[in-house]
């Protein structure tokens, strides 16, 4: 048997990236969750190349332009390359910087004017990969708080690539206030993050990638080189971007118990959640006798037993396959197919257009386009697919309590040809000027099988006593 349980998520893992999936059900110890609708998701993180990062259910902007190979609005002192090697993302190249003379060398990522870079707490962040190889041996990030040209506020810290130890702030002017910084060592990469608790309005925040000779100077070596990736105008996981900026909602929850995530996690990446729910938990404690509960050999006994039959797995199965319309395959839409008294197997009138003279019109045709009239035909028995069928008996379904008015067979018709109007052209229910006659229209070309549901009043529904007729305009 199986008992609903509460349970309480804490970096529960439900999923494993296989590069080209992004949706996933919420599972706890490998079960869905009963009444996913009510379960309250805290947190979910997602552990790849970039290690553990909380997933945010709000947008994300990414400003910094061509995150990954960037250009720059104002370089000083450097050359900006990208160069063969191995992206932390796994990709081939990484941006590389060349310190050629001059001091303060640095480059300003490309960052929309005037666009404060704060999440939802205020605090301003920026991050960025630097390669743990740089000659460089040191990286440094400058911020400015800036009215135009005018520095009104700035702040410098730099990462000693040998150690990965950050130096203190370094102050180039009047302090960004008190800021954060963090370094994540990686495997052959190092991730700096820095976080000001500031929330510019008519000023812009620019961040500058530099290359120090030190923690306490901006100033380079000439020939110093400093690989890096991944710039981000924001902190958490990175969020690619090419010439403008990019927005991402990391994931969404759906009442279904859905997860579906902004980027597709890569192959092995970890997915796990805290929160809580409920499970049906397989169980048969509440069936012991008090007096046999203790018992190690029953009980285990018992538990095998009831987990070998457990029927769950053909509950589960009768419900997708039968009582589920929506997902319900061969012998489950054949029952369905019944109930709605709509067959699977229709038949397809045989051409009626033969070879014939003006006194034969309308299906006559001339030489050389239809054959000679040889007798009547039985025409073709075709059997719908799944896909088809279902189409067909969620539209007799809808027929059985439609009131037939144009506007209720306009919606039929759309939803029989699954709003195919965007990609196939449209169709519509047309009201005639002749008294109890209407027309389906239809502005592209029909399947046969279409065509004969169309024709055949017992299969497509229809007003009693109206007569209809179908034109169609491929």
């Amino acid at each position: 048997m199986r008992v609903v349980q509460n349970i309480t998520a804490n970096a529960e893992v439900f999923a494993t990236g296989d590069g080209a999936t992004s949706v996933y059900p919420l599972t706890f110890d490998g079960l869905t969750l009963v009444d996913p609708e009510k379960a309250r998701v805290t947190a979910i993180h997602r552990a790849d190349w970039q290690g553990r990062q909380l997933l945010y259910p709000t947008p994300r902007t990414n400003r910094v332009r061509q995150s990954s190979t960037p250009t720059s609005s104002s370089l000083s002192n450097v050359t900006l390359a990208t160069v063969a090697g191995a992206a932390p993302d796994g990709s081939a190249s990484v941006s590389s910087m060349t310190v050629t003379g001059g001091t303060a060398p640095q480059m300003s990522v490309l960052m929309t004017s005037n666009a404060p870079v704060v999440d939802e707490d205020g605090n301003t962040g920026f991050s960025l990969f630097v390669d743990k190889t740089s000659p460089s041996g040191f990286a440094g990030i400058q911020v400015n708080q800036q009215n135009g040209p005018t520095v009104l506020a700035a702040s410098f810290i730099a990462l000693n690539l040998a150690t990965g130890v950050l130096g203190n702030e370094f102050l180039v002017s009047t302090a960004l206030n008190n800021f954060t910084a963090t370094v994540d060592s990686l495997p052959g990469w190092y991730k700096i993050t820095i976080k000001f608790p500031v929330r510019p309005t008519a000023t812009s925040v620019q961040p500058y990638i530099c290359v120090p000779n030190s923690t306490t100077s901006r100033s380079g070596t000439v020939g110093a080189v400093l690989r890096f990736f991944g710039g981000m105008s924001f902190y958490g996981s990175y969020i690619p971007t090419t010439s403008a900026p990019v927005t991402l909602t990391d994931y969404t929850y759906t009442p279904a118990g859905q997860v579906t995530l902004g980027q597709v996690p890569v192959n092995g990446a970890v997915l796990d959640w805290g929160g809580s729910g409920t499970i049906n938990l397989l169980d048969a404690t509440p069936t012991f006798l008090s007096q046999y509960a203790t018992s190690p050999i029953l009980t285990s006994l018992i538990q095998a037993a009831n987990e070998t039959i457990d029927p769950q797995a053909d509950f589960d199965a009768f419900m997708a396959n039968v009582w589920d319309v929506y997902t319900a395959q061969g012998f489950g839409l054949d029952i369905w197919g019944r109930i709605v008294n709509i067959p699977r197997t229709i038949n397809i009138p045989a051409s009626s257009d033969f070879f014939g003279f003006d006194e034969a019109l309308p299906d006559a045709e001339p030489f050389n386009q239809a054959p000679f009239y040889n007798g009547p035909t039985g025409g073709t028995l075709f059997t719908l697919t799944d896909d088809a069928y279902r189409v067909l008996i969620l539209t007799k379904a809808l027929a059985n309590i439609s009131s037939f008015t144009a506007q209720s067979m306009n919606a039929l018709l759309n939803f029989m040809f699954n709003g195919q109007g965007s990609t196939r052209g449209s169709c519509y229910v047309l009201e005639s000027g002749t008294p109890m006659q209407i027309s389906y229209v239809f502005n592209f070309a029909l399947t046969s099988w279409e065509a004969a549901v169309l024709e055949q009043s017992s299969l497509m529904p229809r007003p009693t006593g109206v007569g209809v007729t179908i034109t169609v305009n491929p």
